[in-house]
């Protein structure tokens, strides 16, 4: 134990005699010189025992964990053999679910598979750390990207100033006082499943007793289809219509 640079595992039990593991230095030359200030530069420590013979008894191998201890010292934690195929595994499969639900059309649905998949993802066990922290972040960006979609496609479906202006169909009327009414009713049939807006141009002699009658009935039969009514003043009753 008087090796300089030795190092114990704090609360770890070390049978006796212990094995030391040096890397750079063989033991013979750490036990022939022990208080060598030189030792500082390479890794000797105790070990409980001898775990693998070769390194290929370990099959596989990676990095799940990654902590800070405290300032400056971080503790990686690895898995070896099947616990390490497990992780590599697992974090295929969500890397496959990622793909498909990618290439689903971009709406509510694509929202609500990646909202699903992310707390998949945090609720599943060991996964190899870097491609687990690559998956978190390609997830958060398509939720992001997914939700600013969606809001735009929202706005343009509204006729919101960020999307172009919605398509109008249009047609000419002559209003029949007496038939109002059974106006509005066919023009609205004829044009109901034309374009969204329906703009409608009133003959230029139209009252305006004429042209409120028939804004009450539009008003009152168009739901919510937007109409929108068109008529010319002559010169000399401009001002009154």
């Amino acid at each position: 134990m008087g090796i300089k640079s030795l190092r114990a595992v704090f609360g770890e039990s070390y049978p006796d005699p212990v094995r030391v593991i040096s890397i750079g230095k063989s033991v013979d030359e750490l036990v022939e010189d022990p208080q060598n200030d030189a030792w500082m530069d390479f890794s000797v420590e105790l070990c409980g025992g001898t775990h693998l013979r070769k390194l290929g008894e370990a099959s596989a191998f990676t990095i799940v964990r990654d902590d800070t201890v405290q300032a400056g010292i971080r503790r990686f934690v690895a898995l070896t053999g099947e616990s390490a195929q497990d992780a590599l595994t697992r974090v295929k499969e969500f890397e496959s679910r990622l793909a498909s639900v990618l290439q689903l059309p971009v709406g509510p649905h694509q929202l609500k598979e990646l909202k699903t998949l992310q707390r998949d993802l945090q609720a599943a066990g060991h996964m190899t750390l870097h491609r687990r922290r690559a998956l978190e972040d390609e997830l958060g960006n398509s939720i992001r990207a997914a939700i600013k979609a969606g809001k735009k496609a929202a706005k343009k479906n509204k006729g919101g100033k960020a999307g172009k202006p919605a398509a109008a169909a249009s047609t000419q009327v002559q209003i029949d006082p007496a038939a109002i009414k059974a106006q509005v009713q066919k023009l609205l049939e004829e044009h109901k499943d034309e374009k969204p807006i329906l703009v409608v141009q009133v003959h230029d002699n139209a009252a305006p007793s004429e042209l409120k009658a028939l804004c009450t009935e539009f008003g009152v039969q168009a739901n919510e289809k937007p109409v929108f009514l068109v008529s010319a003043a002559p010169e000399d009753k401009k001002n009154r219509i």
